[in-house]
């Protein structure tokens, strides 16, 4: 049987664990809102916490087993890390910071008294919110490629800073052994010069330089592609609703739009309206708190509504367009990730293909015929420019 608390009792648990550490706080509404804040920056429904007998009262019901968790946590506040979460900023975080908070608050979230599907949608948006996955995997393959520049440069490990983050990524991504395995094998290339003489190392290193940028020209074109086939599932979805339009909805969508343009030309001439969207842009763009930025955020957006609709009632007496944001998207029409790199990938190896094959054929072409054509080319371009 699990034991429930609610907040509130969380509270009064870290304000007993100040006393103990000599740090009384005596504004325990303070505890609250930055639990508040806390759940926000994991992006955590404070809604599913609610229990069924606190509604009353938006108090919420926390499992009593990740009560110790919670309070360290709270001491965790105002940490480097932390401090960076709550600007959105996860990418600058250690790894190992981003993991316990992930695991601590998916052990929570497991014990909720709420349906299996709403845990797993809570733990999924967590994940979204931090990007750890992407983050995990991107600090792999970061340290590959100091090991490639360990292997060519033994002063490389003299940059302080470098060696540095190298060691923080070591660190936090709990890769000792991959760090100890790589380290036997640190100037491996730049010791051959002592076997091999200097044309021997030029030749190889030459090889290295022309795999490696080949390997960067093969991410290029398989990130080109993968963006390519999202960008069409969006138009053909665009597509595929307007050919399933009655001509009803037809016609409404050509009147919606006509009013938009109108509406638009309106409000590009009001200067508040303009303003604020610059704020807003800016906003979504800054590092701030998280906590402290939303407020105005919402206010912004709420009065740009409120300038939409005056001005759509100065237009035409009534408010005719209604705030598509109100609407819930549906992306069920993208295909699976997995789905979409092995398609992405397909593609890039079926023009690999086609290239080399090209350039197969080109390759077979004799110098002779090189000239022959090239001639050829030549005497149509001067007949193309002679005067008709």
């Amino acid at each position: 049987m699990i034991e429930y608390i609610t907040l509130s009792d969380l509270v009064k648990k870290v304000s007993q664990d100040a006393v103990e550490k000599g740090k009384e706080i005596f504004n325990t509404k303070k505890i609250r809102e930055k639990y508040i804040n806390i759940f926000e920056m994991m992006n955590i429904d404070r809604d599913k916490l609610k229990a069924s007998d606190c509604k009353q009262s938006k108090d919420f019901k926390i499992p009593k087993d990740s009560q110790k968790f919670l309070i360290e946590v709270y001491w965790l506040y105002s940490d480097a890390d932390m401090k960076k979460m709550r600007k959105g900023l996860f990418e600058q975080a250690s790894l190992e910071s981003i993991a316990g908070l992930l695991d601590g608050f998916r052990e929570m979230i497991l014990k909720l008294d709420i349906p299996e599907n709403d845990k797993d949608e809570m733990i999924s948006k967590m994940y979204m919110r931090t990007r750890y996955p992407y983050l995990q995997r991107r600090a792999e393959v970061l340290k590959e490629l100091e090991n490639i520049k360990l292997d060519f440069c033994p002063d490389y490990q003299d940059d302080a800073r470098v060696e540095d983050e190298l060691q923080n990524y070591v660190d936090n991504n709990k890769m000792k052994e991959m760090h100890n395995i790589s380290a036997q094998r640190r100037f491996r290339y730049f010791d051959m010069l002592d076997d091999l003489d200097v044309n021997d190392q030029l030749l190889f290193t030459s090889f290295v330089l022309e795999d490696i940028r080949c390997m960067i020209k093969r991410h290029h074109e398989l990130y080109s592609y993968i963006s390519e086939i999202r960008t069409c599932e969006i138009n053909d979805a665009a597509e595929q609703k307007a050919l399933n339009m009655t001509s009803e909805e037809e016609e409404y969508a050509t009147v919606d739009f006509n009013y938009s343009i109108k509406l638009q030309e309106e409000l590009d001439k009001n200067e508040e309206y303009k303003d604020l969207l610059l704020e807003r842009k800016e906003i979504l763009r800054s590092n701030g708190f998280i906590n402290k930025l939303q407020p105005r955020f919402e206010a912004i957006c709420e009065r740009l509504q409120e300038i939409d609709n005056e001005t759509q009632k100065k237009l035409w007496g009534e408010v005719v367009l209604k705030d598509s944001e109100d609407e819930d998207i549906d992306f069920s029409f993208r295909d699976t990730s997995e789905n979409v790199f092995q398609e992405a990938l397909k593609t890039y190896c079926d023009n690999n293909k086609s290239r080399r094959e090209y350039e197969k054929r080109m390759g077979m072409i004799t110098d002779e015929e090189r000239l022959r054509v090239k001639e050829f080319i030549e005497q149509l371009e001067a007949q193309r420019k002679k005067p008709q």
